[in-house]
């Protein structure tokens, strides 16, 4: 044998070895990624996340109408904290204007009380007060009522022609 044949044999077995150790780490990749018979690879892994996405997509994300989901869920929720926000600031503004108000009515108040209390009605005048009323606005104790009698005409006559304080005869 010569030693090309010799390097040709070592160089073929060298390649038939490496060969081998490539197809078994192929077999072992295959493994891993098919899965073996008691255990899942991960291609049946991944097709398990992928559904498992697709399905938290489908909760969390908005579908086309912009409805159901939690984005739209919490967009809703911070909207109505947002109108939360603006209602408080409609209550300050109106209480503040309410404070205001009575505020100013009560100075009104405090400066024209004198003025004010002229004219309010006294639940319980005193003797003087009733008399000084009485005199303000008397009243007359009796009342006369004066009748008159217009004689009745008698027919043919003409009763516009007459004096009503005249009575004639034919």
């Amino acid at each position: 044998m010569n030693d090309e044949d010799w390097h040709e044999k070592i160089e073929e077995h060298l390649l038939r070895e490496l060969i081998e150790d490539l197809q078994e780490r192929v077999k072992d990749l295959d493994n891993v990624l098919r899965g073996e018979k008691g255990q899942a690879g991960l291609i049946a892994e991944y097709e398990r996340h992928d559904e498992i996405l697709t399905r938290l997509y489908a909760v969390v994300i908005q579908d086309s109408t912009g409805k159901k989901g939690l984005l739209h869920d919490i967009d809703y929720l911070m909207g109505r904290k947002s109108n939360r926000e603006k209602a408080k600031e409609y209550r300050w503004q109106f209480w503040t204007a309410v404070t205001v108000a009575t505020i100013t009515a009560t100075t009104a108040l405090m400066t024209n009380w004198e003025k004010i209390k002229k004219n309010l009605p006294k639940d319980h005048p005193g003797p003087l007060e009733q008399q000084i009323e009485k005199a303000k606005h008397p009243r007359a104790k009796r009342k006369t009522i004066l009748y008159r009698v217009v004689p009745a005409t008698p027919p043919g006559t003409n009763p516009s022609t007459q004096d009503p304080g005249t009575s004639e005869s034919p």
